[in-house]
Formats: C-alpha cells, sequence, structure tokens
C-alpha cells in the first residue's frame, strides 16, 4: 500500500446524504447461537467528488484499475455500491489536488441541486499542509492484511471552496470568488 499512501488526497462534498441505521441480527444456518444484535450506520443518498495527486504512472495504474475492476466496488457496505464512472479522468495540466475540486461542476443530483440551489461553498476535506490548522484521522493506511488491517494517523484540513455552478469563472477559468477558506 506504500504507492498509494504517497497520493495527495483531497475530497469535496458535492452531497452530504442522510445518516441511516441498519438494525442487524444474524442467526447461524446449523441452528447456533445467535450473533449479537447490532446498529450499523452508513450514509445514504451521499456523493463526493475524490481528486488524487501523484506520479503519473501510479495515476494512470488506480484509473485502469476504477475502470475494470475485478471484484464489485462497495463505499463502507456490501449493500452501498459505488455509482459509476468511478474515474473521471486524469487532468494532466493540474499542478495541485484542491484547484481540480475547485474547477469541476458540482456533481451532486439534479433533485438535490433543486432543493439546494442556495449552496454557496462546499466543504472539501484534503491532506493538510506545512502550517494549515488540522485534524488527526487514523486512516493511513499500514497494511490490508487479512489478519488484521492498521492504520495510522494523518493531517487532514477542511476548507470551504466556492460552489462553482453557483460562483461564476472569469475568462481564465479561475473562481471570481476566494478559492479556498478554511474551515473554523
Amino acid at each position: 500500500v506504500d504507492d498509494l499512501a504517497q497520493l495527495e488526497l483531497a475530497v469535496r462534498v458535492e452531497q452530504p446524504g442522510q445518516l441511516m441505521r441498519d438494525f442487524q441480527t444474524e442467526r447461524p444456518m446449523d441452528g447456533g447461537n445467535p450473533m449479537p444484535l447490532s446498529n450499523r450506520y452508513y450514509l445514504a443518498d451521499a456523493c463526493f467528488l475524490v481528486a488524487l495527486g501523484g506520479p503519473n504512472e501510479i495515476l494512470e495504474k488506480v484509473k485502469a484499475v476504477l475502470r475494470l475492476p475485478r471484484r464489485p466496488l462497495y463505499l463502507g457496505r456490501r449493500s452501498c455500491p459505488a455509482d459509476m464512472p468511478l474515474c473521471l479522468g486524469i487532468d494532466g495540466e493540474a499542478q495541485d489536488v484542491r484547484q481540480v475540486l475547485v474547477r469541476e461542476p458540482w456533481r451532486a443530483s439534479e433533485r438535490y441541486k433543486c432543493h439546494h440551489a442556495n449552496v454557496l461553498t462546499l466543504e472539501m476535506v484534503a491532506d493538510a499542509r506545512d502550517g494549515e490548522v488540522c485534524e488527526s484521522w487514523a486512516d493511513y493506511p499500514l497494511t490490508y492484511s487479512a489478519t488484521g488491517r492498521r492504520y495510522a494517523c494523518r493531517p487532514v484540513t477542511r476548507l470551504r471552496v466556492p460552489n462553482p455552478d453557483v460562483v461564476g469563472l472569469d475568462d481564465t477559468g479561475s473562481s471570481k470568488a476566494p478559492a479556498v477558506t478554511a474551515l473554523e
């Protein structure tokens, strides 16, 4: 996982979705003791736009496996398959994952856009850079071993970016509003 862990990551929240609770019961087919009852939580009707930055050869490999995965892909739960397409392409001109997400059109569903037409900014979570206010998230992959996945902490920052469907762009393709503001 070292090659993937070196990629820069930024995620823009297109549509925050709703937190759903799934009450689960499990009974073994052989009639043995049932498993404990549990509540599982997941997001329904959410949409996120992700940008990865790094060496072009790694990005090309990621693009290839996302376009033709060997197994079904799901987002946290097998009952939550990822929507296609998973890869919109590689922006060879971009120097920065944050810049890519500022320029990309808003990809929320049309239904969501109709009900939230006044959304002027979108949340972005990105790998923190030196000097930025940040949080520590334990999601840096150390191993995906079958005997136990392990993660380390990585610094991330939360930002607000202009909604590209609401805030106009000038002739150079730059936002007329401030590109990125830190969340307090």
